[in-house]
């Protein structure tokens, strides 16, 4: 039997790591679609959205004039 080198194993663990690195890239596009289509179309009238995300600017940060 042949000696293995020790840059086989650095081949073989950097192909697995990049194996299930796209797994879970995949995993991630499938879960981003899946939250755009459950997505409301427009934020809640009530005011449940989070400050920050409606476009506004919050009173605390306005700039001075």
């Amino acid at each position: 039997m042949a000696p293995v080198c020790p840059e086989a194993f650095s081949a073989v663990a950097a192909f697995i790591g990049a194996v299930v690195l796209l797994i879970l890239g995949l995993l991630g596009l499938r879960h981003a679609r899946r939250m755009k289509q459950a997505a409301p179309t427009q934020p809640a009238a009530t005011g449940d959205a989070p400050t920050g995300l409606t476009g506004e600017t919050p009173a605390a940060e306005t700039p001075p004039a």
